[in-house]
């Protein structure tokens, strides 16, 4: 719960990794931070996010569902620049959202 910023290519290319949970204690998922992670299914995003940086989860072919720790309303506040979140289910606290 000390982590407060993914950085830039943090995960880039681990295409072995399955799911992710953020904790809410993370603000900033930096540029390409799970970039061309292929055997991504799934991800927990806590609520504490705010940004979800350019490219973070491009060519993520295999994500469907993201768990988001928050509203659909504070999912929608995230500021995502070409974060590559296309082709999910947002499953937030208060119902789903598709992205």
């Amino acid at each position: 719960n000390s982590v407060i910023r993914i950085r830039k290519s943090a995960f880039r290319n681990c295409i072995r990794l399955m799911n992710i949970t953020i904790p809410d204690s993370v603000k900033r998922i930096g540029d390409y931070a799970f970039y061309n992670c292929t055997g991504l299914t799934s991800a927990t995003i806590g609520n504490g996010v705010k940004s979800i940086s350019r490219y973070a989860f491009w060519d993520c072919a295999s994500l469907e569902d993201i768990y988001f720790n928050g509203t659909k309303e504070e999912w929608d506040a995230i500021k995502k620049i070409d974060s590559g979140i296309k082709n999910c289910i947002i499953h937030c606290t208060d119902g789903d959202l598709k992205e």
